[in-house]
């Protein structure tokens, strides 16, 4: 194959490969997570205070008897920031993307509550990965798209960014799937 027949090879390739990811701008701000709108673009996601919480240190967690579940807590049973597709997308920018994380929430009339571990006796912490496996993909400098591997169904979600000054902050990305 001569070199020009491979230059027009490699370039269809390269263009049908860009042609199935459509482009997304750069988020407005460091360190805050947007849902991707396709009619209204890059909507950031409410940013809530959460608390940490325990179970009983007394009770069973898991069968495990002195075991104590921790869990972020959040105010209000519902998340103000409404998503109305199974499968969002999502983008942020941040130094590290593996520090990225997505939880399901359970809630009750008064709060949404995230699990992220447990604490034995000794005071020892265990986090555990109770999170929705996502796909992070590139997007741009220190700029990536999330997205989870299965559709999600309606309930209550968070995006956490460890390591951030949001999550330093005790503040958490929240949304509901209707």
């Amino acid at each position: 194959m001569s070199t020009t027949a491979r230059l027009i090879s490699v370039t269809f390739f390269a263009a049908a490969c860009f042609a199935q990811t459509p482009s997304v701008s750069k988020p407005q701000s460091v360190g805050i997570v947007y849902f991707i709108d396709a009619s209204q673009g890059q909507r950031p996601l409410a940013d809530e205070l959460m608390k940490v919480a325990r179970t009983s240190i007394f009770g069973f967690y898991n069968g495990k008897r002195g075991m104590v579940g921790l869990f972020y807590n959040i105010e209000g049973a519902h998340s103000p920031f409404r998503i109305g597709v199974d499968n969002p997308q999502f983008i942020f920018t941040f130094g590290n993307p593996e520090n990225a994380l997505m939880y399901r929430a359970g809630s009750d009339k008064s709060r949404r509550r995230f699990p992220i571990g447990t604490l034995d006796l000794n005071r020892h912490v265990t986090t555990h990965d109770s999170g929705i496996a996502i796909e992070i993909v590139d997007a741009g400098p220190n700029t990536y798209k999330l997205a989870a591997k299965s559709p999600l169904p309606p309930g209550e979600y968070t995006i956490i960014l460890k390591g951030s000054a949001k999550a330093r902050a005790r503040r958490l990305f929240t949304f509901g799937v209707d």
